[in-house]
C-alpha cells in the first residue's frame, strides 16, 4: 500500500469522529479579557472531551504538526492534547488498519510531534516549554528539552524569554 493512501485513512478517522461532534460555536472574549463562565459560554452539545460540565473551558494549544508517519511508513503517531501525550499506532501495510500500540505521557499541551528516526520521535510541548524525546520500543520518554530560558544580559536576567510556548521542531538530514 502506497504511504499517501495509509496516510489518507489515517485522517479519515479524526474527521469523521469530529463531525459526529457537532458544531460548537466560539466564545468571544470579554473587555475584562475573560471568558463567560456557564451556559452563555456554550449552550449546544459538546466534544466528548469537554463532559457535560458546563463551565469547562478548553484552553489548549491550537496544533501545528498533530500526526506523523514514521520515514519507513510503518507507525503513526498523534498528539492527545488534553491528556499530555502521544499515542502511537503500527499500520498494517496491506489493509491500512490502526493498531494502538503505546501511549507515552509527556509535557503539557503537545502541538506537535514529529519522527527523527522510525525509533524515536520528539513531542513539542508548548505550555510545559519542552520538547519530549521518546523511544518508540521502549515505549518512553527518553530525555526532556526545556526550551525557556531567561535572557542573560550579563550579571542580571533581564526576564525576556527565549523559546518560551515552543510550538514545532524540524529535523534536517545533511
Amino acid at each position: 500500500m502506497q504511504r499517501s493512501s495509509v496516510w489518507a485513512k489515517a485522517l479519515l478517522v479524526p474527521s469523521v469522529i469530529l463531525a459526529l461532534a457537532g458544531p460548537t460555536p466560539l466564545a468571544s472574549a470579554h473587555s475584562s479579557g475573560g471568558l463567560p463562565i456557564g451556559p452563555a459560554l456554550r449552550t449546544e452539545p459538546r466534544a466528548a472531551g469537554a463532559g457535560n460540565n458546563l463551565t469547562f473551558i478548553n484552553f489548549e494549544t491550537p496544533h501545528v504538526h498533530p500526526l506523523d508517519l514514521s520515514p519507513d511508513g510503518l507507525w503513526l503517531a498523534a498528539c492527545n492534547t488534553p491528556d499530555g501525550r502521544i499515542e502511537i499506532y503500527s499500520i498494517n501495510q496491506t489493509t491500512g488498519a490502526l493498531t494502538h500500540s503505546s501511549s507515552v505521557t509527556v509535557g503539557v499541551d503537545p502541538v506537535s510531534v514529529r519522527w527523527r528516526s522510525n525509533t524515536e520521535l520528539w513531542a513539542v510541548n508548548a505550555i510545559s516549554d519542552s520538547i519530549s524525546v521518546i523511544d518508540r520500543t521502549l515505549g518512553q520518554v527518553t530525555d526532556t528539552i526545556i526550551t525557556y530560558r531567561l535572557a542573560d544580559t550579563g550579571s542580571v536576567l533581564a526576564g525576556s524569554p527565549n523559546g518560551d510556548e515552543p510550538m514545532d521542531v524540524v529535523f534536517i538530514n545533511a
